[in-house]
């Protein structure tokens, strides 16, 4: 940043704050320009991945499936945007720790449905683990946990008040994914 140096003698901005006719000091070089402070810029970048997430959720509620290609369009989406605001490290941490939480959870599953003698594929379908797969770099490993109890949660209330045999897991899940990420914008 060759335009800071240049800048040195005027980066202090002296202000009277009325209120309490106290001066106060803000030194310039010590903020980030990279980040905005504005939310709404930020979160251009996830308005695709919201589309996405409806196209799923409609295609999940009308047919009980979704199609390969808009899973594989909504983790590059969450790919790009996470990359992008956490860095590839941060990204691939988060990712890591999630898909092991999602390997417990769902190995616990597994037994479970073992122990009951029933069908693993007929309860958990693959889109289901493909979409949580796909959004696991979003979320820190604590807003990842939470966004699959609260998706869980709300599938299995919403299938027993609309006496639904099979859940639409990913469409449920793509309901949900809208609201944590408005929290996640502008909470």
């Amino acid at each position: 940043m060759e335009w800071m140096g240049s800048l040195s003698s005027v980066t202090k901005l002296a202000w009277m704050d009325f209120a309490w006719m106290d001066f106060a000091w803000v030194d310039f070089t010590q903020m980030d320009f990279a980040r905005t402070d504005f939310a709404w810029v930020d979160g251009i970048g996830y308005l695709p991945l919201l589309l996405i997430a409806a196209v799923l959720a409609c295609q999940d509620f009308r047919h009980r499936e979704v199609e390969g290609a808009w899973l594989v369009l909504l983790g590059g989406g969450v790919f790009v945007v996470a990359g992008m605001e956490l860095g590839l490290g941060g990204m691939l941490r988060n990712w890591a720790i999630n898909v092991a939480v999602l390997v417990v959870l769902l190995g616990g599953l597994w037994l479970w449905m073992r122990f009951r003698k029933q069908s693993f594929r007929g309860a958990f379908g693959m889109g289901d683990a493909a979409f949580m797969l796909a959004v696991a770099p979003l979320f820190s490993p604590r807003t990842y946990v939470w966004f699959l109890l609260t998706s869980c949660v709300v599938a299995l209330l919403w299938g027993l008040a609309a006496r639904w045999r099979h859940i639409p897991l990913v469409g449920v899940m793509g309901v949900v994914l809208g609201p944590f990420i408005v929290a996640k914008l502008w909470g």
